[in-house]
């Protein structure tokens, strides 16, 4: 005996729930990992972002021995959310756009940077930490270039840049 097509979409809805309710449930689970994301941002020591699209934040321990940690991106509208509670929080944040795309497309939450961004992240984080100690009258300490490894560079849309 074969079911009717009718049949075996009621027997799937059975099985596996309503599609209505799964993208409910998927939708509430996207935003408690957004909003868990956007708490983690006033931990970070710096927000590297390419000015309108992308942002990356990164936390680092200078006590331990691992590398900094991805702890939120995001792009367009989450971006500029993250660069927001960056402000509200006083986290410096550091444009470099290739960086930023670079850790974006390479790099998942809660995880380390990637090796070969290791010597461009130090550069910033150390930028960073410099702010933080100057003192006034001391001078002006310059601001780095990071340079992304050739393997590395992403165009906005994620496809590796060709050079």
């Amino acid at each position: 005996m074969r079911m009717t097509k009718q049949e075996v979409k009621d027997e799937m809805k059975d099985i596996e729930g309503r599609p209505e309710v799964k993208a409910q449930i998927r939708r509430r689970q996207r935003e408690m990992s957004n909003a868990r994301m956007m708490q983690r941002v006033k931990d970070a020591d710096v927000v590297i972002t390419n000015p309108e699209h992308f942002a990356v934040a990164l936390e680092y321990n200078p006590e331990g021995d691992g590398a900094p940690v991805l702890v939120a991106k995001g792009s367009d509208f989450m971006a500029q959310n993250i660069r927001e509670e960056a402000g509200r929080h006083g986290v410096q944040v550091f444009q470099a756009p290739a960086l930023a795309r670079a850790l974006y497309f390479t790099t998942e939450l809660e995880q380390p940077v990637p090796e070969p961004l290791y010597h461009a992240v130090a550069q910033v984080i150390a930028y960073v930490y410099g702010l933080e100690a100057a003192q006034p009258g001391r001078g002006q300490i310059q601001k780095p270039q990071p340079q992304v490894p050739p393997g590395m560079q992403f165009d906005a849309n994620g496809r590796k840049a060709d050079r």
